[in-house]
C-alpha cells in the first residue's frame, strides 16, 4: 500500500514538475525537465551560460536503479550504475539528435 501511494505521489510531482521519460528503455536511467538558468553560469571550457537560457535538468529514474545488496552499495553496484549512466547519456545524446 505505501509503495503505491509513493509511486501515485511520484508521477503527481512529475507531472507537476514536468519531469518525463526521453527513453522507454529499461536500462535508462535518467528522467529529463526542460527549465532555464537561475543564473549567469560560467562552465568549464570557458562556455558562459545566460540567466533564463534553456537547460535540461537531469533526474535519476529511481525505479531503474539496480538493487543495492542489503549491506549497501559495493563495487559492482557502481560499475552497474557507471554502465547504466554511460547507456543513459548515449541514449539522451541519440533523443536530443
Amino acid at each position: 500500500m505505501i509503495r503505491g501511494l509513493v509511486y501515485h505521489f511520484d508521477a503527481f510531482l512529475r507531472r507537476l514538475y514536468g519531469v518525463f521519460e526521453f527513453s522507454e528503455d529499461e536500462r535508462c536511467l535518467l528522467r529529463v525537465q526542460f527549465a532555464q538558468a537561475p543564473r549567469d553560469l560560467e562552465l568549464l571550457g570557458g562556455f558562459h551560460l545566460r540567466k533564463g537560457a534553456p537547460v535540461l535538468l537531469l533526474h535519476l529514474w529511481n525505479e531503474h536503479l539496480p538493487r543495492m545488496a542489503v549491506t549497501g552499495p559495493d563495487v559492482a553496484w557502481a560499475a552497474q550504475v557507471h554502465q547504466g549512466l554511460k547507456h543513459s547519456l548515449r541514449a539522451l545524446a541519440r533523443w536530443m539528435g
